[in-house]
This record gives structure tokens, sequence and C-alpha cells, in this order.
């Protein structure tokens, strides 16, 4: 049983961890958006709402049992894409 316990408090710590590097990449995105000013304004604050409400979806996924392992899965691919979006908004520029 105690093993069992380690292992969901694990999973769940990888889950949030995940999260909070979207958090991270998300913030660090719309700043380089900010500063090259690459989209309109209006623009700007959809995406910014889009990113945060995914951040919070993954993050509120995390604690459910039923639906942690899928939230860890989008987590990480929205971490890629955002990193990804990050190199590109830099080497545009």
């Amino acid at each position: 049983m105690a093993q069992r316990k380690k292992s969901i408090l694990k999973e769940k710590l990888i889950g949030i961890s995940l999260c909070l590097l979207q958090l991270l990449l998300t913030i660090i995105l719309l700043s380089l958006l900010l500063i090259f000013k690459i989209f309109s304004r209006p623009l700007f604050i959809f995406l910014a709402a889009v990113l945060f409400c995914g951040f919070a979806i993954n993050f509120l996924s995390q604690q459910s049992r039923r639906y942690r392992i899928t939230g860890k899965f989008v987590a990480l691919g929205l971490d890629l894409l955002l990193i990804v979006s990050c190199i590109m908004c830099s080497v545009i520029r």
C-alpha cells in the first residue's frame, strides 16, 4: 500500500512539474512576442488567454486520477510546442 501511494505521489509531482514548466515557457514566449511585437494587441491577448487556459486545464487534470496520464502527455506536448515556438521566435528576429 505504501508503494502505491509513493508511485501516485511521484506521478503527480512529475505532472505538476511539467505543468509548471509549461507556465514558465508560456511566460517566456509571451514576453518574446511582446518584445518583438510580432502580433497585434487583440491577437496577443487572445493567444495569452488560450495559453493560460491550457495551463489551467493541464494543472487541474493532474489533480484527478482518471485524467492524470492524459494531462501529463498533453503538458509534455505543449511544452515541446512552446520550446519550438520560443526558438522560432528568437531565430526569426
